[in-house]
């Protein structure tokens, strides 16, 4: 099924990260799910003419599609490398690939215990919930730095992870390009960690930027930013949020139930747009 929307005639762009905010954090990274109530909310809404659904996320493209189901998105993957439409018809790559990690510092990884993550263009050291030392973690991740600075490569640190990957990229060049594709005339987007700061702070000048909190995580200091503490809070912002532009938007949330705490973060004002 084509996507039928062109420049002009999206009210809203509806943008999300995946992992740690409409899918909970896990400690094998192929076992992330995206939350129920988020597939819900997302299927719904990239139904509607008036709302353009947008994935974008550190996972490979096709990785990112068979996680959200139903839910018909532009997928933007690999931090902003590669982008598909909803009906899988691609909208731009990247032809380089990263290199292999060498095998002696293959090796420093599995002996530390950090869990080795390959993606089309990065790989992924995890060190959530293992057992290794954690200084002899930081030796080999600073070891993994200097080999990628020599190779042209960014280092990026998340929640308990770091990422080598081509050069380039990035979300929030993915979301000005996407919304630049669709013209809508508001936009909303959420993320949850550091990668997602200049997404967010992007959407905050363009829209409604929402960040879903963690202990891992301090809130980036963007004015009028979003704060909620779950996803099923997520999904209740994004509705109020979505409704700024489609005031007709209904959603049966079924058995999920709104907290008191989105009230406080949609509700407050400029001064204290956080949700506790």
């Amino acid at each position: 099924m084509r996507d039928e929307r062109s420049a002009g005639t999206t009210a809203v762009l509806l943008a999300t990260d995946f992992d740690g905010t409409i899918a909970p954090i896990v400690t094998i990274p192929e076992e992330a799910c995206i939350h129920p109530l988020a597939a819900r909310l997302l299927e719904h809404c990239s139904a509607l003419p008036e709302i353009a659904v947008a994935v974008i996320s550190g996972r490979d493209v096709d990785d990112v599609r068979r996680r959200i189901g139903g839910v018909r998105a532009i997928v933007a993957g690999s931090h902003g490398l590669e982008c598909v439409a909803p009906d899988g018809t691609v909208l731009w790559t990247e032809e380089r690939r990263c290199p292999e990690l060498p095998p002696s510092l293959t090796r420093d990884a599995l002996h530390a215990d950090l869990r080795i993550e390959r993606k089309k263009y990065s790989f992924a050291l995890h060190s959530r919930d293992v057992a290794g030392d954690p200084q002899q973690m930081k030796r080999v991740i600073a070891a993994v730095t200097s080999w990628a600075d020599e190779h042209n490569l960014d280092v990026i640190g998340g929640r308990e992870v770091t990422e080598v990957r081509v050069r380039g990229g990035g979300k929030r060049a993915a979301l000005r390009t996407i919304a630049a594709r669709y013209e809508p005339r508001g936009m909303v987007y959420a993320g949850d960690d550091i990668t997602d700061f200049p997404a967010l702070a992007f959407a905050a000048t363009h829209g409604r930027a929402i960040f879903v909190e963690s202990e891992e995580r301090t809130p980036p200091e963007i004015p009028g930013l979003w704060r909620v503490a779950r996803i099923e809070d997520l999904c209740f912002a994004f509705v109020r949020a979505l409704l700024e532009h489609v005031p007709g938007l209904a959603f049966d949330a079924g058995p999920h139930s709104v907290t008191e705490s989105v009230s406080s973060a949609t509700e407050s004002s400029p001064e204290r747009n956080t949700a506790r």
